[in-house]
């Protein structure tokens, strides 16, 4: 296992990261004899939680503001904005399937526009190795074993994305004061990029760099929403020297429009270098996100 996690720091072969993401969140166990029974298991599983249904008169049936129909409508208008071709295959009703399934099994939080763009990180992983059909099962598994740890990120009041957005704030005042400064400034809060970043923990935003979140989950779910955090203020701070050359609409559009931008991996291997400097309380220097 931690020769996995040593090899998902440095970013997986794509025809091994769907197995590797599935032990690496304890979907599945690290036997490799055992993978194969595992993922039946779990498809099975999965296949059981379609078939279930949610009793009318529960408290959380009671509790949640949106009924079935409501929230049929507003996942398949969200489901639009996704690309969802497959080989060919056009996998929206998977998506729709999945985002239903969770929005049953969490009343409460039902569903939150931009889950699509999560569930669609994870089912561009399994669909590279596994039939259609397989891989929205563990596609949602993934989904779930994140989205499940931090509902609070998906709440009416959405606490964590709040919190979220605070601890950003404060590790870019910690290792980029003169930055934050000039961002005050130019009346540029943190939550006005940070908000979008953190309601899909950034991958939608990075979408094309499956190996930054092979690093996220080397590290196992307790301790993605942190080193996500980190993985945040490092991007802001390796574009510190374009934002700094920016005014207000200038900053905005950069940070807003990131899954636009051109990353090389180098750049990308910089930024988890900083990450982790940041996640695990280093200090940064200075040369570190200086443009080369």
């Amino acid at each position: 296992m931690q020769t996995l996690r040593e090899s998902a720091w440095f970013g997986l072969p794509r025809d091994k990261r769907s197995i590797s993401w599935l032990i690496l969140l304890d979907i599945i166990g690290p036997s490799t004899t055992e993978i194969d029974n595992d993922i039946r298991s779990r498809c099975k599983a999965y296949e059981q939680l379609n078939k279930q249904g949610m009793r009318m008169n529960s408290p959380e049936i009671l509790l949640s503001p949106l009924t079935h129909d409501k929230v049929h409508k507003q996942i398949s208008k969200d489901v639009l904005r996704i690309e969802c071709d497959v080989r060919g295959i056009n996998t929206s009703e998977c998506y729709i399937k999945a985002m239903s399934i969770f929005s049953r099994r969490y009343p409460v939080i039902s569903y939150v526009q931009g889950m699509c763009d999560i569930f669609k990180m994870f089912m561009d992983v399994h669909s590279l190795t596994h039939e259609i059909g397989t891989a929205e099962a563990l596609a949602y598994l993934c989904f779930e074993k994140i989205i499940g740890k931090y509902l609070d990120h998906f709440s009416s009041q959405q606490a964590g994305i709040e919190r979220s957005i605070q601890e950003i704030e404060d590790l870019l005042m910690k290792h980029r004061p003169v930055l934050m400064k000039y961002l005050y400034k130019h009346s540029v809060e943190v939550k006005y990029f940070a908000y979008n970043w953190m309601s899909t923990f950034l991958m939608r935003e990075f979408l094309q760099h499956k190996e930054i979140f092979d690093a996220h989950f080397s590290l196992g779910v307790e301790e993605f929403l942190r080193f996500n955090i980190s993985f945040a203020v490092s991007v802001v701070i390796h574009l510190q020297n374009i934002l700094m050359e920016s005014d207000f609409e200038g900053i905005l559009h950069t940070l807003q429009h990131i899954q636009e931008m051109h990353w090389e991996r180098k750049e990308v291997q910089k930024v988890l270098s900083m990450c982790y400097i940041i996640y695990s309380g280093g200090t940064l220097c200075e040369e570190l996100n200086k443009s080369k």
